[in-house]
C-alpha cells in the first residue's frame, strides 16, 4: 500500500501554487493602484477643462450681451437719423 499524504500539512506543489496566485494578487494591486492614479489624473484634468470652459462661456455671454446692447443703440441713432425724413416715423423704445 502506498503512503498517504497527512492532511493539513502543505506539500511542495501547494506552496507553490500558493506563491504564483499570492504573487498574481500582488500584480493586480499593483496594475489597479496605477489604474486609479491614472483615473485620478484623467478627473482632474477634465475638472480644470470644465472650469476653463465655464470661465469662456461666461464671456462670450457678456460679449452678446455687449453686443445686443451696441445693437439697440445704434438702432435708436437709425430711428433719430430717420426723424427728419420720415416725421411720423415711431422711436424703438430701449
Amino acid at each position: 500500500m502506498r503512503r498517504s499524504r497527512r492532511p493539513g500539512r502543505p506539500g511542495r506543489a501547494s506552496r507553490a501554487g500558493f506563491a504564483g496566485v499570492a504573487a498574481e494578487v500582488r500584480s493586480l494591486a499593483q496594475r489597479s493602484a496605477t489604474a486609479a492614479r491614472e483615473f485620478k489624473s484623467l478627473i482632474s484634468a477634465s475638472s480644470e477643462k470644465v472650469a476653463a470652459g465655464s470661465g469662456l462661456v461666461d464671456d462670450a455671454g457678456q460679449t452678446m450681451q455687449q453686443i445686443v446692447a451696441s445693437v439697440a443703440r445704434v438702432a435708436v441713432l437709425i430711428s433719430f437719423a430717420c426723424l427728419p425724413v420720415c416725421p411720423f416715423a415711431r422711436l424703438p423704445v430701449a
